[in-house]
């Protein structure tokens, strides 16, 4: 049997059984939440604002004036604060 034909075959076994339509689904669907992750993931630390509480919380953690928790905290409530503004 030759190699195109052992592919051929294998594709219409794919196609037949509905499983090259769901893995072409599953991997569109992984995409999609891949490019909606980068998106936020830049949304949140390319903001500037972000950065300087970034930085800020770094600093108060080490000299022991913040615990993780509290840094935690403070660094979520400034990102959700931050996304709730309008897009300029």
């Amino acid at each position: 049997m030759e190699m195109w034909q052992v592919i051929e075959e294998f594709n219409k076994m794919m196609v037949d059984s509905g499983r090259l339509e769901k893995r072409r689904k599953d991997q569109t669907l992984e995409w999609v939440n891949h490019m909606t992750e980068e998106h936020v993931h830049n949304l949140v630390f390319n903001n500037l604002n972000v950065i300087e509480a970034m930085n800020e919380t770094e600093k108060l953690i080490r000299a022991d004036q913040i615990s993780a928790t509290m840094a935690a905290q403070k660094l979520i409530d400034k990102i959700e604060f931050e996304l709730k503004k309008p897009v300029e």
